[in-house]
């Protein structure tokens, strides 16, 4: 009895776990998914973080940048005929970002709708990821004519799974809207600043050397001193965005299966969660100029911005040309994942400034500045917002540095002046007889005071006729606007009547011309190029003459 009793208590313990077990694997523990979202949503948007103070942002008043002088010096030297006059100038820069150049490897890191860190890894150009699971997103490519064929949604979003969104909306644009005419012309930005730092240079640039590394790093290592200028141009072209929609609610972001703890691990108040809302892709080209200290900054940034195509001041050509011939210029390619090619574009005095404006322009807006199937670009930029409200990261980065800026000038000019030949073209007496001339040169400043001995001579000559002078006059100028090197002839042609009485010919009765050389606030002395000139008296008459002289200074 005792036994069937043991047995029967044995069976119903069997078969209640049975039951327990069948009632498990029918009906599983399920996830509150709202609660759990709401959970995650409220804890993010109480979050504490003051987003000014983690990314360094910086009061320019609303300017991109803002410079200050701290201190400010200047010294002269003079030395015989030259003078050099340096100031050094201590700065402060700041500078705020809303995009974050590509200057160091990112591949697998940077895709649009990544979640990130708002920390110190966006500050160095290198965002540190959060591992969350994540719900599915959407983002679109922003090419003309794409339409709701840039439009994709990925449902397992990682950097592999979103480039093959990415390139399937590309090859849907290369076989469609290229081919109905659309065209993709980069949006171009462009910076330009004289070299006295790394970290300087690059934020004047818009690049920023703290996101650098590498070969891309060490562009930046060239500087301004007292015996020559660095100038450095950025172009940013970009051929299009690609665009993560903005989530509606931060929660949205992550996989229903996300609980609160596993977000609590990940982001709190000092790692205030992010996203990456738009990568940028493109070309960043860098031009580097380097040319001889004679030459102001701001007149050496001037020559690249002609050099470029921009629009100059046309009486400066000249010197933007001279400018241009005696700089070497390099330029500098950054391609995918960072990488750096860099290209030798003219050295000084090599090439004529037509040669180097035309392969500057040529690399600016050559077959290479428009997006196509074989030309697509690499990942140039991005920006982030926080997930918390959907606020821009602005980045902030400041540095002191100093300005040495050295002008040398000379006080005055050596001219030679090379008389050639003196030459009747007309002998004011027609058929009649040869002409009998007396002219005279002089070398006379805006006062008309004498700068060296001239010269004269007495003809008895038949047009046509040429003498040869050969001489040269030297002397010297000050380099003062408002002074003059005037060139003058002076001529007489005398007859006689049938008597034998000596007349002049009313037409060349002391008639003069000059040939006048003004200084410049450019720094040259006008008519000068080319050296060789002419001055004439009674052109289209039969009472012609004319000199023949070159006029060089150093």
């Amino acid at each position: 009895m005792k036994t069937v009793k043991n047995l029967i208590k044995v069976t119903l313990i069997v078969s209640l776990t049975l039951l327990l077990i069948s009632c498990s694997e029918d009906s599983p523990v399920k996830v509150d998914t709202e609660k759990n979202a709401a959970d995650i949503q409220e804890y993010i948007s109480k979050l504490s973080y003051n987003p000014d103070q983690m990314l360094n942002v910086q009061s320019t008043g609303g300017e991109e940048s803002t410079r200050e002088v701290l201190e400010d010096t200047s010294s002269t030297i003079t030395s015989g005929n030259i003078t050099t006059i340096c100031r050094q100038t201590t700065y402060n820069l700041k500078k705020n970002f809303d995009q974050i150049a590509i200057l160091r490897p990112t591949t697998g890191i940077v895709w649009a709708g990544a979640l990130v860190k708002g920390n110190q890894s966006l500050m160095d150009g290198i965002p540190e990821p959060i591992g969350i699971e994540r719900a599915p997103i959407t983002f679109s490519v922003n090419l003309p004519g794409m339409g709701a064929n840039g439009t994709r949604t990925v449902n397992n979003p990682a950097a592999s799974s979103v480039q093959a969104a990415i390139d399937s909306s590309l090859e849907w644009w290369n076989n469609n809207a290229y081919v109905d005419g659309y065209v993709n012309a980069a949006n171009s930005s462009f910076h330009l600043g004289t070299s006295y730092s790394s970290k300087q240079l690059s934020l004047d640039v818009d690049l920023n050397a703290e996101w650098a590394s590498g070969s891309v790093s060490t562009q930046f290592n060239y500087f301004s001193s007292e015996t020559k200028k660095v100038v450095m141009a950025v172009f940013k072209q970009a051929f299009y965005d690609v665009i993560f929609d903005t989530p509606i609610s931060p929660e949205k972001v992550f996989s229903e299966e996300t609980t609160l703890s596993k977000v609590q691990s990940v982001i709190n108040d000092a790692t205030a969660p992010a996203y990456i809302k738009s990568v940028t892709y493109g070309r960043i080209i860098m031009f580097r100029m380097e040319t001889t200290n004679t030459f102001k900054s701001a007149d050496v940034q001037a020559a690249f911005e002609y050099a470029a195509g921009f629009s100059v001041d046309g009486s400066l050509k000249a010197t933007y040309d001279e400018i241009l011939q005696e700089s070497s210029i390099d330029l500098v390619t950054i391609g995918g994942n960072a990488a750096v090619a860099t290209e030798p574009i003219s050295s000084a005095n090599s090439n004529s400034a037509t040669t180097i404006l035309q392969k500057i322009q040529s690399v600016i807006s050559g077959e290479n500045a428009l997006y196509s199937k074989n030309n697509p670009g690499v990942p140039i930029g991005y920006s982030v917002f926080y997930l918390k409200d959907n606020s821009l990261a602005k980045l902030g980065y400041t540095t002191e540095y100093t300005a040495n800026e050295c002008v040398t000038t000379q006080n005055s000019n050596t001219f030679n002046i090379y008389l050639g030949n003196f030459s009747v073209i007309k002998d004011c007496d027609g058929i009649e007889g040869g002409g009998e001339f007396y002219f005279k040169v002089q070398f006379l400043d805006e006062n008309n005071n004498v700068l060296a001995n001239g010269f004269n001579k007495y003809l008895d000559v038949y047009d046509p006729y040429n003498y040869l002078i050969n001489q040269t006059k030297t002397f010297t100028m000050p380099r003062t606007i408002g002074k003059k090197v005037v060139v003058k002839l002076i001529c007489y042609e005398s007859d006689k009547d049938i008597l034998g009485n000596v007349y002049y010919d009313s037409r060349m009765n002391g008639a003069t011309i000059s040939g006048i050389h003004s200084y410049n606030s450019n720094g040259t002395w006008s008519g000068t190029s080319p050296s060789s000139r002419s001055i004439e008296i009674g052109k289209d008459t039969n009472c012609n003459v004319k000199l023949h002289y070159s006029i060089t200074y150093q």
